[in-house]
């Protein structure tokens, strides 16, 4: 993964079981250790850089930008290996 990938991630409950139909879909910034660093996906899915200015500008406004910690296990490049990992039902 590099930075700008988008990631699709496993969600998972306080028990650390899969839950839900659907993985989410994020931007990927970096990943440190086993833990993956990344932001939301706009819907139109813009460039990297423009995310990042709307998060520079949400902490000047605002004093804080919404980053995201995932473990990197539950992180995947594709949304179809990401969801093969769903439960089945």
């Amino acid at each position: 993964m590099k930075c700008g990938d988008r990631i699709w991630v496993l969600e998972r409950d306080l028990n650390e079981k899969p839950y839900g139909v659907a993985v989410t879909g994020y931007i990927f910034l970096a990943q440190v250790g086993s833990y993956v660093l990344a932001t939301e996906m706009p819907d139109d899915f813009i460039a990297l850089r423009e995310v990042l200015e709307l998060h520079t500008t949400a902490t000047k406004t605002n004093g804080c930008a919404e980053l995201l910690v995932f473990p990197a296990k539950d992180c995947f490049t594709s949304q179809e290996d990401a969801c093969a990992m769903l439960p089945q039902e």
